[in-house]
């Protein structure tokens, strides 16, 4: 990213600040891959807010999940499947890029859960805690494995990145991701009719950023992330 136009310094177009919505998936690679995307621009903008949105790539996915290797047989056949595991693939090169690599003993399962997780972790803490939460979730599923469906495994990893009592974070899981208070929240599957149907976004990750004073908004896939970045900092120095 250029970090100088017109003569301004980084320092000042680090000055105003920008507020990020991402959708993603927490069982996609391409949205981890796309989280460092945003890391690398929040070194040219200033992120004052970054929510993370929920966009369930496969809601008919069952509960008990599907052994990722046979779930990519099955849907794409097992010559393809083979090739998105090899360490010759698109997303593991991409993935090895950026310091990331994808378990190939994974289970594609339920993301609702999840996402109550990330919900709860940005009304209990903010938004800061919900981005160590789902980073925390990405990690558990692509590098360890975990089963990022079950309560138990998220309310251990949540209490542990948010540093509160586990009994209140299994409570809050229960209660549909409403939270403590019983404010009222959009649920999980909610955002997610809102995302395809409303917002129409075509696939994950999907960035949305809206800088403060201005209307003009930034709406960039992982592969476009680039060059929107260097339009808001064109737009920041104008």
């Amino acid at each position: 990213y250029q970090r100088r136009v017109r003569g301004r310094s980084a320092a000042e177009v680090m000055a105003r600040g920008v507020r990020a919505t991402v959708w993603v998936d927490t069982i996609c690679p391409w949205c981890w891959i796309g989280k460092r995307q945003l890391e690398k621009a929040a070194k040219v903008v200033r992120l004052t807010d970054v929510k993370w949105r929920p966009y369930l790539l496969d809601p008919r996915t069952p509960a008990e999940g599907i052994p990722a290797i046979q779930y990519y047989e099955q849907r794409y056949g097992k010559e393809a499947a083979a090739l998105h595991f090899s360490d010759k693939s698109v997303v593991n090169k991409a993935g090895a890029e950026w310091g990331l690599s994808f378990s190939k003993h994974r289970r594609i399962v339920p993301t609702t859960e999840s996402f109550k997780l990330v919900q709860i972790a940005e009304r209990m803490s903010g938004t800061e805690a919900a981005d160590h939460v789902i980073e925390g979730i990405f990690e558990a599923y692509f590098v360890g494995a975990q089963d990022i469906s079950s309560p138990q495994v998220l309310v251990d990893l949540g209490a542990d990145i948010m540093g509160v009592g586990k009994q209140q974070l299994a409570s809050a899981l229960e209660d549909d991701g409403a939270g403590t208070q019983g404010e009222t929240v959009m649920t999980v599957s909610q955002l997610d009719r809102q995302a395809k149907r409303k917002l129409r976004i075509p696939s994950v990750p999907y960035f949305k950023f809206e800088v403060d004073g201005a209307t003009t908004t930034f709406e960039a896939d992982a592969g476009s992330l680039d060059a929107r970045v260097e339009e808001m900092v064109q737009f920041l120095n104008a």
